[in-house]
């Protein structure tokens, strides 16, 4: 097995709300490096990874369609920037730009996460 597909399958054995929050780790800590311009290139591996953990939890997003909407709205998100972050200079004012809109999707998507727990929780009751 190639380790994309190992990371994948490895990834997937976790419940949709660790998932979720794995999800919005890896916005947050974009976030983070996007304020630190020797960080770029880690910004735009991890904008690349955090789209296919995107693409490997949507199939299953059904249980919350709102979170399901939103993840789409965040991968289209996380490409714009990409396509940005590769090809444009990277000026101090596209660092802030990512900086806030990222911390504002790991806010969305911990939301989700913590609201899918919760029903996991109750519905176990």
């Amino acid at each position: 097995m190639n380790p994309a597909a190992e990371s994948e399958s490895v990834f997937r054995k976790h419940p949709l709300a660790v998932r979720l929050c794995q999800i919005a780790a890896c916005v947050s800590k974009i976030s983070e490096l996007a304020r630190d311009a020797s960080s770029s290139m880690a910004v735009a591996a991890l904008l690349d990874s955090t789209r296919n953990l995107i693409e490997w939890t949507a199939p299953e997003i059904e249980v919350a369609p709102e979170a399901g909407g939103e993840l789409a709205n965040l991968l289209r998100t996380l490409t714009m920037w990409l396509g940005i972050w590769r090809e444009e200079q990277v000026t101090r004012r596209l660092q802030t730009l990512l900086y806030h809109e990222m911390r504002c999707w790991s806010e969305r998507v911990s939301g989700f996460a913590e609201r899918l727990a919760s029903l996991s929780t109750t519905a176990v009751r």
